[in-house]
C-alpha cells in the first residue's frame, strides 16, 4: 500500500474497529482495510455480532442526537425511522456471489444476519423508536424472480442486480413501502 492507502485504513480501522473486525470475518474484505491473506471463513460467533449490534445501534443513537439537536423550525415535526435494508434471501438456490456470499459461507452468513437483525429489532433502541424492518421485503416476490440474472429475458422488470443492490425499479419499490410506513 501507498502512504495515502495506508492512512485511509488506518483512519478506516481506528474510526470503525467493530465494523473492520466483522467485515474481515465475514470475507467482505475492502482492499485498504486487509489483505487477501487475512481472509478466513466467516469464523465469528454470537459475541462477534452482538459487539456489532451494540456498535450499530451506539452508532444511530449518535444520529438520532443530531437530527433532534438540528430540530428547527423547518424540522420541528421530524421523526427518526432506523430503516433496515432489505436482503433477498430466496427459497431457491441463489447463485455464486463473488467474496460477498460464497458457497463456504453462505448459509453461515444468512444465520449470522438474521440473528443480527433480530437482536436489534428486540433492542431497547427499537423498543424506544421507530425501527422499521424491510430485510425480507423482497422475498415477498419470490415468484416474480427479482433479481437481473435470474431472468435474463426481462431485466428490465427486475428489483435488484444481486441480493443487496436495488435496481431503479427496486428503488421505487422500497420507496413505496418506506412512504406507507411514515405516513
Amino acid at each position: 500500500l501507498g502512504k495515502k492507502d495506508s492512512q485511509i485504513k488506518n483512519g478506516f480501522v481506528r474510526l470503525f474497529p467493530i465494523s473492520t473486525k466483522i467485515l474481515k470475518k465475514i470475507n467482505l474484505i475492502l482492499p485498504f482495510v486487509s489483505s487477501t491473506s487475512e481472509v478466513n471463513n466467516c469464523n465469528f460467533n454470537k459475541n462477534d455480532i452482538d459487539l456489532f449490534v451494540k456498535s450499530y445501534l451506539k452508532n444511530y443513537k449518535k444520529i438520532k442526537k443530531i437530527v433532534e439537536s438540528e430540530n428547527s423550525e423547518e424540522f420541528t415535526n421530524a421523526n427518526f425511522y432506523l430503516v433496515l435494508q432489505p436482503f433477498y434471501t430466496p427459497k431457491k438456490k441463489l447463485p455464486d456471489y463473488s467474496d460477498i456470499l460464497n458457497k463456504k459461507n453462505k448459509e453461515v452468513y444468512y444465520e449470522n444476519y438474521f440473528y443480527f437483525i433480530s437482536e436489534v429489532l428486540k433492542s431497547d433502541f427499537c423498543k424506544k423508536n421507530t425501527c422499521l424492518n424491510l430485510t425480507g421485503l423482497f422475498n415477498s416476490l419470490e415468484n416474480e424472480n427479482p433479481m437481473i440474472y435470474q431472468n435474463l429475458d426481462d431485466i428490465k422488470n427486475a428489483y435488484l442486480v444481486d441480493p443487496i443492490h436495488f435496481t431503479d425499479r427496486g428503488n421505487d419499490f422500497v420507496a413505496s413501502i418506506i412512504l406507507k410506513n411514515i405516513f
